[in-house]
């Protein structure tokens, strides 16, 4: 996989969340929470960016566990970021009820399936599948 093809990949993933988003957002139980969404979009977005750079990093370190404990990280930053973005929204928006959590975790999960492909193809083919596209 070349770095072209993440960054086309990101940028059809997030137009397609950005459209979830709208859809979500016309329903009249979730449109005060619309900029909860696109703040989480954003969050996340710069945490795949910065999930890409790196792994890529981690694919040419003389370890060959660099990559895994990249992964990893990535995995447990990405969560408690998502733990912490609620929390502090729950606290200064206070929300009155759950709902807020609905397009939060639409965005969530898209990246999470995103990342998780994207780093499974990189982690199985190593910088082959980086540089030799």
């Amino acid at each position: 996989m070349r770095p072209i093809d993440f960054f086309l990949q990101l940028l059809g993933v997030t137009v397609g969340t950005v459209l979830l988003l709208l859809l979500l957002g016309s329903a009249p139980e979730l449109r005060p929470y619309r900029d909860f969404g696109w703040l989480t979009l954003t969050v996340f977005t710069l945490l795949s960016l910065m999930m890409f750079f790196t792994g890529w990093m981690a694919l040419n370190d003389k370890s060959k566990q660099a990559f895994v404990r990249v992964s990893l990280m990535f995995t447990l930053i990405k969560m408690v970021t998502a733990v912490v973005l609620a929390f502090f929204y729950h606290k200064t928006a206070e929300p009155s009820g759950p709902h807020f959590l609905f397009p939060f975790f639409v965005v969530y999960l898209v990246h999470t399936i995103f990342e998780t492909r994207f780093m499974m193809v990189i982690g199985k083919y190593g910088i082959l599948a980086v540089k030799k596209h």
